[in-house]
């Protein structure tokens, strides 16, 4: 799979657990009921950026504060 289907297929799985989009223009850019964001390029150029960006999900709704 190309890195935008992966990329695709995580923000799926991050707004099923609560995240919501707060704007979409160059970046996408989440919030989460905690407080904390996760901005992501629209354009993904690596094909390991599905994985980083899954990790940012996991860690941002650990964090509180």
């Amino acid at each position: 799979m190309t890195s935008s289907k992966n990329i695709n297929k995580v923000i799926k799985d991050a707004l099923k657990r609560g995240w919501y989009l707060i704007r979409d223009k160059n970046h996408l850019i989440f919030g989460y009921e905690n407080g904390n964001r996760v901005t992501i390029s629209k354009t993904p150029k690596h094909k390991s950026a599905s994985i980083a960006v899954k990790k940012d999900f996991q860690k941002k709704e650990q964090c509180y504060g």
